[in-house]
């Protein structure tokens, strides 16, 4: 296991020739990664284009599925942060709001690229 190129480049070492000589000791970077929509089924990577822009997500329906499922979580935490915003309400019925609030911010962590304008 190779040390990572932070650990083998302090911050008086940081210059572009040290750093390209000492990235041939350092762990490689991932060639591929999961697609990032956290509901694929595929379980296929994506791999590290030879040339353009690295994708994302393994298909156009994943893509939109996560477009999908993003802008819904937007929505709805936008709409329990208002109604938290206002007075009222009781003990029980704010608690559930807020659980829920919570739930949904939790969700979007998971959703927090946002890809308006990449391809899959």
């Amino acid at each position: 296991m190779h040390p990572r190129i932070h650990r083998l480049l302090p911050a008086a070492d940081q210059c572009v020739e040290t750093a390209a000589a000492r990235l041939t000791r350092a762990s490689p970077a991932p060639v591929t990664q999961p697609c990032l929509n956290p509901r694929c089924t595929t379980g296929r990577d994506i791999g590290w284009p030879g040339l353009g822009r690295p994708g994302y997500f393994c298909s156009r329906a994943c893509r939109e599925a996560y477009k999908h499922e993003r802008a819904e979580l937007l929505q709805d935490i936008a709409v329990l942060e208002a109604s938290l915003a206002r007075p009222g309400g009781t003990y029980n019925d704010r608690r559930l709001v807020e659980s829920e609030f919570a739930k949904r911010r939790w969700a979007f962590q998971r959703y927090s690229f946002d890809p308006s304008g990449v391809g899959s």
